[in-house]
């Protein structure tokens, strides 16, 4: 249940087949999917956030223009006039200095954040793919040269004991390694499927 984020199992009984074991795709296959990784894809919309700061702390730094429009009675000469100003501050003190370089520190912040975000995932990807491609070696070799070995052994023991060539001991120590490799390959099956997920 922990590989898809639930606490509890949403099941009755997980079925399978343990002895499937299917080829692997290559590593830069598998890379490609990394971006979709939650851990680097939300760096994405995260990166917008911080530029999108830095262009308004920008923005807060030019100063706004007013423009005033408005109608004056002079009562001496019994008319009125129109009156319009302009007003533009000058930035000498507050051009918003500060929190430009605080979001563009924090825009830097999160390339080196997203950078580490990206090289952590790849390090857990190659470990796993590596975990992978050495059970899928491992898994080849058990399942096509030393578990038939281990079988055809037992069974040659056993044979041979029925027409009195071997002593009981020495089916009993096949027997024990036929059993030891079927479960070694059982092992090696569980750690094959856990990296393959």
């Amino acid at each position: 249940a922990a590989r898809w984020g639930s606490l509890s199992p949403r099941f009755d009984k997980a079925v399978g087949d343990i002895y499937s074991a299917p080829s692997i795709p290559p590593f830069e296959t598998v890379q490609t999917f990394l971006e979709r990784n939650p851990d680097i894809a939300r760096w994405k919309d995260e990166m917008a956030l911080r530029q999108a700061d830095v262009s308004h702390a920008r923005a807060r730094g030019i100063p706004d223009a007013s423009l005033s429009v408005g109608a004056r009675r002079v009562p001496e000469l019994n008319e009125t006039s129109l009156v319009a100003g302009v007003s533009i501050p000058l930035p000498l003190f507050d051009r918003n200095q500060g929190r430009i370089k605080e979001t563009r520190y924090r825009l830097k912040q999160g390339e080196e954040q997203r950078q580490a975000a990206t090289v952590l995932a790849n390090t857990i990807l190659v470990d796993a793919f590596q975990r992978l491609s050495s059970a899928s070696t491992e898994v080849s070799i058990l399942r096509d040269n030393v578990l038939p070995a281990a079988r055809e052994n037992f069974a040659a023991t056993h044979e041979g004991y029925r027409e009195g060539k071997f002593d009981l001991l020495s089916v009993l120590d096949a027997q024990r390694t036929f059993f030891e490799v079927a479960n070694q390959y059982i092992d090696v099956l569980e750690i094959y499927h856990d990296a393959r997920a």
